[in-house]
């Protein structure tokens, strides 16, 4: 028995397309099953003859055949045949149903082709006129011809093609057979074939009832072309009309077609598609954990773009025995040509697949927790932006608002003495007095210290709770802890401050820390206390020994060292340039030695260029305080004894001086030495911490940091991190979490909340005080002079003793006018030496050659730092050429320079635009002659004689430039003096004398002459020990 006789009866069809394109064809319908019988095709006779003419219907052996045209009309009475449609006969009611709506959103082009070109070339072509844009060539010729016109799908909307993509699965699916077996086009370009004639149908239909508007044709072409406008015309006639058939030029059809055919969905890519890569894409499934495993599982689908539900496990695909996957209804030929590049692609975005991609059939793959939570929070926008799909599971979030910290500190041994005495040790030892108790609390739920460290130990930020999984934000816990919680190398003083201080400020973070105090620990809270006052010290008088008047802002400050000291603290002075730092350390100092706090020898580190500066102020102010210099080559001397110089003075001194390139070199031998305060002078020497002055530096054996520098930032906020990290290590956290919890975001809102924290943050140990601040200006004279010491370099100093020494070997007579050349002509040269090298011996004009002019640029680096103006004056042209030239070099603006060569003109237009703010320089170089007098220069207010005049008056009316009716800022006076030269010596003469310098030394330089030898000797040798730095720094 056949297999069909026990079958149910189904009426079945084919299609049989035209020879032409645009031909309807022929469709054939039998009956199969048990009760047919023996003849399958009478019952479908008179079947059809109900509804169609006798002309239209044609029996023959084995099917009856109908027209394609009188099939569709045919096609509306399926459903109510009186036997089920067979689903190869269904995909043609399927077809009409997609055509019928491609028709009713208009989504149709006109089209036009040879008659004569064969049907299966009619996709091809259209791929073709999709694909051609503004290309100028055409495959028609030029010259009349048979043309049919046919409406076509645009194919321009994505749900439209979908839809055709699961038809001509389901005619491969029913149709192949059938089709192979009768030679006609595969599947797939039969369904087409039908469903084309179909939307051209309807079309037609639509229009005839004036339901359907024709498409407007394209803008007409720039220039028309003859015949052009009839051949439109024709074209229309035969869309429109129950004839397709017009004639029409080759060439003006192609270029007219292929403007039409642009931008629609007839690409190869798109219409051929059997791959599924337009309609599909990689989606990744997580899945929690299940039973005791702590890792999650990734399985991998794919998932259709615009039809929710369907979707399919790749897993499913690797047991696929041919190489073809249902899916939806839709057959993909292939797919893994396009599923493993987006695998690869998704394991680039997300590296934890990639081990997944080793296997042969790659299905799924588990991560630890940490991959998962990195999933959430930051690879699945990645993955979605590249196209691949995430799926994650349900969780609930967790705000950081809803994250406690609780931190209980307990004593670990008995302690009953109370704060002790200024001359007690340091009081508080964290790592031997303190343990802390932390408690968690997520939500409602309390995690443990073990369980928490758990967690983070397994890199997990998904909690799972009883109401299900948590999603904790555990970037901004693990933030909150790395600020609060001492790690166990870092149970230091400063760790407890800073836990402290976050504390207080818990009403401003998103993550509190409630911190409390065992009964136990009663006298750690008197520390918390102490550390609360920080800011305001109690009043300490200057003490006895020091030789100066200190401001009160001053005492502030020397107060709040000594308070720092009693915490155990370091701490960063701050203040503005020129409000005293230096006095306030030396107080600080004299105080330790004074109190006989001192428990060891104080070191400063400097840059060369400020040696002497140090070395001077100490002499003026403490000049008790015993100050050992390690400096220069005389530092490898030994005593007679064999003693090391340095380890000799460090019997009997007070303090040590060495500069930052001596540190380094030196470091063995520093960090063998305990030291008591060491301050770093400059501190923004050390704002990079990887140089190797700031790791030198670190490592040094010191019982309290203090930084000194005008500039704690002066680029980028890690730079301030640096500094702190020598003064209080670990109180700012480490700089990979300093950079993302504060840089960033206070580069973003400079005066945003993470601002206010950190402000919050460094009050205790950070002390900034402002020229601008109302308690400071009350204290601050209008205008004060400030001398600053420039050591020579070698070069320098040679230069000077050779001048001296020539000078001495030819001197003339007392009286003698051949004398008083002699002295003036040494004398200009030796402050010429003094400016800078290049003046006498050539060369060029480097900074590195100039102690001097080293000191200056340091010095106009904090002017512009502050956004202030400064005046240098010199009474060399040349010089002035040479600071032009370095400042250019320096800062990248070109100063102006006012000297005698100029024209009245010139010299008025240079100060209008630098008064006016027009040159964006803020220094101006002017001549002390040229430009001492006359001039409204108010926009500075810092004046810098880079080089002296005998005559004081002299620089005052230079400094009278600035200092004048009209200026609103303090004026500062910078006087640069190279110390064991005749600038020191001739300086200090006019200071004791200043009151009779007109009457002494008259208006300029000639009063020196008339001295006896001895007096020029010794006025104008060289004392090399005060005299001489190594510019190393």
């Amino acid at each position: 028995m056949r297999v069909e006789e026990t079958q149910p009866v189904r009426l079945h069809g084919r299609l049989t397309p035209g020879k032409a394109w645009w031909q309807d064809g022929e469709v054939r319908l039998w009956l199969t099953g048990a009760s047919v019988g023996h003849d399958p095709v009478e019952p479908v006779k008179r079947w059809c003859l109900r509804h169609l003419e006798p002309s239209c219907v044609r029996a023959e052996a084995d099917s009856v055949v109908l027209g394609g045209r009188d099939f569709l009309h045919l096609i509306s009475r399926l459903p109510s045949a009186p036997w089920p449609l067979a689903d190869d006969l269904a995909v043609y009611g399927w077809a009409v149903g997609l055509a019928l709506e491609i028709v009713q959103s208009q989504d149709v082009l006109p089209f036009a082709a040879p008659v004569d070109l064969p049907g299966g070339g009619v996709w091809d072509l259209m791929g073709r006129l999709a694909q051609a844009g503004d290309l100028g060539y055409a495959e028609w010729p030029s010259g009349a011809g048979a043309f049919a016109a046919a409406w076509m799908p645009a194919w321009t909307r994505e749900e439209l093609v979908d839809r055709r993509m699961v038809l001509l699965s389901q005619a491969e699916r029913w149709w192949a057979p059938s089709a192979a077996a009768f030679g006609d086009e595969n599947a797939r370009r039969l369904c087409d074939a039908w469903l084309c004639r179909c939307v051209d149908h309807f079309v037609r239909q639509a229009l005839s009832r004036g339901e359907l508007l024709p498409q407007d044709a394209p803008a007409p072409f720039r220039i028309l072309y003859r015949g052009e406008p009839e051949l439109m015309e024709a074209f229309a006639r035969a869309l429109t009309s129950d004839g397709a058939l017009f004639h029409a030029d080759g060439w003006l059809m192609w270029r007219a077609l292929r403007r039409w055919f642009a931008g629609t969905g007839w690409t190869p890519e798109r219409w051929a598609d059997t791959h599924g890569a337009g309609r599909y894409r990689l989606e990744l499934v997580l899945e929690p954990p299940k039973g005791n495993s702590y890792d999650w599982t990734v399985r991998f689908w794919i998932a259709h773009r615009r039809r929710p539900g369907v979707r399919a496990p790749l897993a499913s695909w690797w047991r696929e025995p041919r190489r073809v996957w249902w899916i939806g209804g839709e057959r993909l030929h292939r797919p893994d040509r396009w599923i493993l590049p987006q695998l690869c692609r998704a394991a680039e975005v997300w590296p934890a697949l990639g081990p997944a991609l080793q296997a042969p059939a790659p299905s799924q793959w588990r991560v630890p927790a940490q991959e998962a939570y990195d999933l959430f929070t930051v690879y699945a926008p990645r993955l979605e932006a590249q196209g691949i799909s995430v799926r994650l599971p349900a969780l609930k979030r967790v705000d950081a608002g809803d994250i406690r910290l609780q931190v209980q500190v307990r004593r670990r041994s008995p302690r009953s003495s109370p704060l002790p005495a200024a001359t007690a040790r340091p009081w508080f030892d964290l790592a031997h007095l303190a343990d802390f108790d932390w408690t968690l609390a997520v939500g409602d739920v309390t995690v443990t210290p073990e369980a928490f460290a758990r967690m983070v130990e397994q890199g997990a930020p998904l909690l799972q709770t009883d109401a299900g999984w948590c999603l904790v934000p555990v970037r901004a816990l693990l933030d909150r802890l790395e600020m609060t919680r001492p790690s166990p190398e870092e149970r230091s003083l400063p760790a407890f401050a800073r836990l402290w201080l976050w504390a207080q400020a818990s009403e401003e973070e998103t993550i509190p820390v409630e911190l409390s105090f065992d009964h136990s620990a009663a006298d750690l809270a008197q520390f918390v206390d102490a550390l609360r006052m920080a800011c305001h010290p109690s009043p300490l008088p200057a003490p006895d020994g020091f030789r100066g008047q200190l401001r009160g802002y001053q005492q502030t400050g020397y107060a709040w060292l000594v308070h720092l000291r009693r915490l155990g603290l370091g701490g960063v002075l701050a203040d503005d340039m020129g409000l005293g730092k230096t006095v306030q350390i030396l107080a600080y100092l004299w105080y330790l030695k004074e109190t006989g706090q001192a428990r060891g020898p104080h070191l400063l580190v400097c840059p060369t260029s400020l040696l002497a500066n140090w070395r001077q102020e100490m002499a003026r102010f403490v000049p008790s305080l015993r100050v050992h210099i390690h400096h220069g080559s005389a530092r490898h001397q030994t005593d007679a004894d064999g003693t090391p110089r340095l380890a000799a003075a460090l019997r009997r001194c007070d303090v040590v001086v060495t500069t930052y390139g001596t540190a380094v070199r030196d470091a063995d031998v520093l960090q063998a030495i305990q030291w008591d305060v060491a301050i770093a002078d400059e501190a923004q020497a050390i704002k990079n911490p990887d140089t190797h002055q700031a790791r030198m530096l670190r490592r040094l054996k010191v019982r309290q940091w203090v930084a000194l520098t005008g500039t704690p930032v002066e680029n980028r906020l890690e730079e301030l991190w640096s500094i702190v990290q020598l003064v209080n290590p670990g109180y700012l956290g480490s700089a990979r979490w300093f950079h993302r919890a504060f840089a960033d975001p206070v580069a973003r809102a400079p005066g945003g909340v993470t601002a206010r924290r950190l402000r919050t943050l460094l009050q205790p140990i950070l002390l900034r005080r402002s020229k601008a601040d109302p308690v400071i200006r009350r204290e601050l004279p209008e205008k004060w002079e400030i001398a600053a010491y420039a050591a020579l370099t070698p070069e320098q100093a040679a230069l000077y003793q050779r001048i001296v020494h020539d000078l001495f070997q030819g001197l003339g007579r007392p009286g003698s006018i051949g004398r008083r050349g002699q002295i003036l002509a040494a004398l200009t040269r030796l402050k010429q030496v003094c400016d800078h090298p290049a003046l006498v011996a050539g060369g060029k004009g480097t900074p590195g050659r100039s102690g001097k002019l080293t000191l200056l640029l340091q010095r106009i680096e904090e002017v512009v730092a502050k956004g202030e103006a400064a005046l240098v004056f010199t009474q060399f042209r040349e010089m002035g050429e040479l600071l032009v030239a370095a400042l250019q070099a320096r800062f990248g603006w070109c100063p102006p320079f006012l000297h005698g060569g100029l024209g009245a003109a010139k010299r008025g237009e240079l100060v209008a635009r630098f008064q006016e703010g027009v040159d964006p320089a803020p220094v101006f170089v002017l001549s002390l002659k040229a430009g001492g007098t006359g001039l409204n220069l108010t926009r500075a207010n810092h004046v810098f004689h880079y080089d002296r005049w005998w005559n004081p008056a002299v620089e005052d009316q230079a400094t009278d430039r600035a200092f004048r009716i009209g200026q609103t800022k303090d004026v500062q006076v910078h006087r640069l003096i190279c110390p064991g030269t005749l600038e020191e010596r001739i300086d200090q003469m006019i200071a004791h004398k200043r009151a009779l310098t007109q009457v002494v030394a008259g208006t300029g330089e000639g009063w020196l002459t008339e001295f006896d030898d001895e007096t020029l000797r010794r006025l104008f040798m060289l004392d090399v020990e005060a005299a001489v730095g190594e510019m190393e720094d």
